[in-house]
């Protein structure tokens, strides 16, 4: 069975399941028209810095350690291999906008016309400063001085690792999103990230006629591509509210637009979320933008594994991560800190990991001196 044939089998199917009420739509042509720029945006911090932790410390009395902890902080020295997959596999991408507290890695190449440097206090409002959790920098990105509408939001422990194109993240200027309707929940780490997710779709369930967004986009909520996971979809549809939407750990492809659409209308919660110095558990993240636009229609969907994968235990799956670097089989690649690293196994693992990174990036890019 073709694509199409198989969606629409499957916007059949959905509308039985759901006594009819879901009526099927003209789809959308799959060719792509690409012909706009795309931004990168890369955060960094340097945790080494004296300077930065010197004004950390003034305000992080009776911080919550969970999800603040030392693996948000800790550098690694890998961030040169960011820029090197980036030329290597995204040549097409416009500039790359590198957000930091002011601090600028030595090896650094700042005259490189794709580069664009931009501190704090350059776009986060005044009153949200200074700032030690990525939640404000992020929900502030949109405010950034000439950057695209369409761009791409990464973490600096997110790399490419495979050759990529606009249509990787974008068609027809929708982004790519999966949306398929996991349910939240805090698993063993009972940390602020699952509160934050909580926290997102409570907000879109108040905003939302689930089963409007449904009804107005059916093949996109029931694609061929989710396969048997469209049960959770046809679940939200029957019970009218989100109990989740799933959510990994990579690059994501964001609308600048999006971002003053959410900020119009959720502007008290956001304000709240960008004054707090710290992660907390009643933040609000940045899958509030994608929601929006899954609820509105504005995406193209993909499943669960395309944008790649995240190694959250590093210290338990280097071969697994040097395999994945090596087979090109990924879009991206996650190298998340966690909590099992902790000064008896760090240099172990980051020799293992300095090993992997400069065997598959060993030139130097255009973005070092």
């Amino acid at each position: 069975m073709g694509l199409i044939s198989d969606i629409k089998h499957n916007i059949h199917l959905s509308a039985l399941v759901t006594k009819g009420r879901l009526k099927s739509r003209k789809l959308p042509r799959i060719s792509s028209n690409n012909d706009f720029p795309i931004d990168f945006v890369v955060t960094w911090v340097n945790g080494n810095d004296p300077v930065w932790r010197a004004e950390r410390d003034k305000y992080s009395k009776d911080v919550n350690e969970k999800g603040n902890g030392a693996e948000r902080y800790r550098e690694w020295n890998h961030f040169m291999y960011w820029f090197r997959a980036v030329e290597k596999y995204a040549p097409w991408v416009r500039k790359v906008f590198l957000i930091t507290y002011g601090h600028i890695p030595e090896w650094l190449n700042t005259h490189y016309d794709k580069l664009v440097i931009v501190n704090h206090g350059d776009f986060i409002p005044k009153e949200y400063l200074p700032t030690f959790s990525s939640i404000p920098i992020e929900l502030n990105i949109h405010r950034i001085k000439d950057l695209s509408e369409h761009f791409v939001y990464f973490c600096d422990d997110v790399y490419l690792s495979r050759m990529t194109s606009k249509e990787d993240f974008f068609v027809n200027g929708m982004p790519k999103y999966c949306s398929i309707a996991f349910p939240t929940f805090n698993g063993a780490y009972n940390g602020p990230f699952a509160h934050q997710l909580f926290g997102n779709i409570g907000l879109i369930n108040g905003k939302f006629n689930i089963q409007s967004s449904i009804e107005n986009n059916p093949e996109l909520w029931f694609s061929c591509i989710y396969k048997d996971k469209i049960y959770y979809n046809k679940f939200a549809y029957k019970v009218a509210y989100l109990s989740g939407m799933y959510f990994s750990h990579l690059g994501c492809p964001y609308r600048k637009s999006t971002f003053e659409k959410v900020w119009a209308e959720l502007s008290d919660k956001l304000c709240e979320t960008c004054k707090h110095k710290f992660r907390e558990y009643s933040d609000i993240n940045h899958q509030v933008f994608s929601l929006w636009d899954i609820l509105n229609g504005n995406f193209v969907p993909v499943d669960e594994n395309y944008y790649g994968v995240k190694f959250g235990t590093l210290s338990k799956q280097i071969n697994k991560i040097s395999e994945a670097f090596l087979s090109g089989d990924n879009l991206m690649i996650c190298l998340n800190d966690s909590i099992d690293i902790n000064e008896d196994n760090f240099s172990e693992i980051k020799i293992n990991l300095d090993n992997i990174l400069e065997c598959v990036f060993p030139e130097k890019s255009c973005f070092e001196k």
